[in-house]
């Protein structure tokens, strides 16, 4: 899956008001890294359209999968990857590896129960 973060994002369904609007709430570190590096993505040419609002539901849904798998390490070597390239860089080519490793962190824990909330 090209730009593969980005493409999670979009799969997002949105509740939030108008863009740009957080309601006062407070985001983590890696949550405004995220959404950064999203809001970057989107000048990029792509068949996927991503706006703000993607950006902060999609966000803060990686950030509960963090949360819930503790695979904060893994995706900061992500971010770290992403943020070295262009922003319109190929992340699977480029950032194949980290984007491996942090897969797998999620996956690890939803493989041993799939039932959960965070993992369906």
């Amino acid at each position: 899956m090209r730009r593969w973060l980005w493409a999670v994002m979009i799969g997002s369904v949105s509740l939030l008001g108008p863009a740009g609007c957080t309601g006062g709430a407070v985001v983590s570190a890696g949550e405004a890294r995220c959404r950064a590096l999203c809001e970057r993505a989107m000048s990029c040419p792509s068949e996927i359209k991503v706006t703000l609002r993607d950006c902060y539901v999609a966000c803060d849904d990686l950030e509960a999968l963090n949360h819930a798998n503790d695979c904060y390490d893994e995706v900061d070597a992500l971010y770290d990857c992403i943020e070295r390239h262009e922003p319109c860089a190929d992340v699977d080519v480029e950032c194949a590896d980290q984007q491996d490793v942090y897969s797998d962190c999620i996956a690890d824990q939803c493989s041993t129960d799939p039932d959960r909330d965070i993992c369906l």
